[in-house]
Parts: structure tokens; C-alpha cells; sequence
């Protein structure tokens, strides 16, 4: 990310998002889903988290499969909101 390598940064942090929604029971990770199943999952739970999961995997679809690049503006928000999603799935999780 601080190398402007955002086609990269954005698949370590959708894999992040994905293990850190799965470890706090938001979704269960399984070979075969989409990242609109997950979203879809993450949703029954979490309406936000299932937003900021949504833009996420948005932008890596976009990098990844349509090989666009991801603006730093684009990345930078979806940075921020990564911090919220993090914050909302450890609530989630300890109040399990």
C-alpha cells in the first residue's frame, strides 16, 4: 500500500476482511463461495460490515478480474473503512 501497489494491497486486505469476519462468526469461510456470498452472509449479521465487505470486494473484482487500477483515493477510503469493519467484527465477536 505505501508503495502505491493498491492491485496488490487490495487482495491482502479482502483476505483479511474474509479471516477476520469468519473468526468472529460474521461468515464461515467454505471452498465454492463468492465474495457475494460472503457479503449476502455477512449481511444476516451485520448490515454494515456487509457494506464495507461489498466496496471491498468491489474494488478486487475490479483489479483482479477487470484489471483496472484502484485510484489511491479509492483505496485510501476503503482503507478507513476497513477500520470500522474491524471494530464492528470485534464487537460482534465478543458478544457472542
Amino acid at each position: 500500500m505505501k508503495d502505491g501497489c493498491f492491485d496488490q494491497a487490495i487482495i491482502l486486505l479482502l483476505g483479511h476482511q474474509l479471516l477476520l469476519l469468519d473468526s468472529n462468526g460474521l461468515l464461515r469461510l467454505s471452498r465454492g463461495k463468492t465474495n457475494g456470498r460472503y457479503v449476502r452472509e455477512t449481511r444476516t449479521s451485520d448490515e454494515s460490515c456487509a457494506g464495507w465487505l461489498r466496496q471491498t470486494a468491489d474494488a478486487f473484482e475490479q483489479s483482479y478480474f477487470g484489471r483496472h487500477e484502484i485510484p489511491a483515493a479509492v483505496f485510501a477510503q476503503i482503507w478507513r473503512q476497513n477500520e470500522m469493519l474491524e471494530a464492528s467484527a470485534r464487537s460482534f465477536g465478543v458478544a457472542k
